[in-house]
């Protein structure tokens, strides 16, 4: 979830993690003992760019009352072309009718 919010869902976004004992196995200067491993959108410039104004509107909102204000959420949930609507915290999902479908 919160990939998806820090880089709006432009590009993937993904972590190593290892618990401690694994960590230190490869804390060295030795360029042989270290974990030689990098993600391909490391710094990438859009992504980055992207996740930087997401944070900077994820502050903003903290700041605010609330994030989807319930006044919101409910006008849209009424909206004839809108089938379900869910908000909680950062993420807001609305749902479409299928009109094709008859949904």
């Amino acid at each position: 979830m919160h990939a998806k919010l820090l880089t709006g869902g432009l590009l993937p976004l993904c972590v190593t993690m290892a618990g401690e004992s694994i960590f230190e196995a490869f804390l060295s200067d030795k360029k042989n003992l270290a974990l030689l491993h990098g993600h391909s959108y490391t710094a990438h410039a859009i992504g980055c760019n992207v996740a930087k104004t997401s944070v900077k509107t994820m502050v903003e909102m903290e700041m605010g009352e609330e994030w989807w204000s319930l006044g919101f959420v409910e006008e849209v949930s009424k909206r004839e072309e809108v089938h379900s609507v869910f908000a909680l915290g950062t993420v807001l999902a609305i749902t479409l009718k299928d009109s094709e479908a008859g949904r």
